[in-house]
């Protein structure tokens, strides 16, 4: 596997020859994908429980606007 085929444009990269080098490469490759990958749980969690919120707050609203409506036409 080519370490240089993730990283970079393949054009005049430096890519590591030696087997220590290429575990080095994965290694950091590997760890770079993971500080991306691991928050994203945690945001996508957090932006669907205040969304949640939000709509239970607009229709909780809605409905004390339509009990209001109602009231007032009889």
């Amino acid at each position: 596997m080519n370490v240089g085929l993730f990283t970079g444009c393949s054009y005049g990269d430096m890519v590591p020859g030696t087997a220590v080098g290429k575990i080095v490469g994965g290694i950091c490759s590997l760890s770079g994908v993971l500080v991306i990958a691991l928050p994203v749980p945690v945001i996508v969690s957090n932006f669907s429980r205040i969304y949640q919120q939000s709509q239970r707050s607009d229709k909780s609203k809605a409905e004390q606007v339509s009990s209001g409506v109602t009231r007032s036409l009889c």
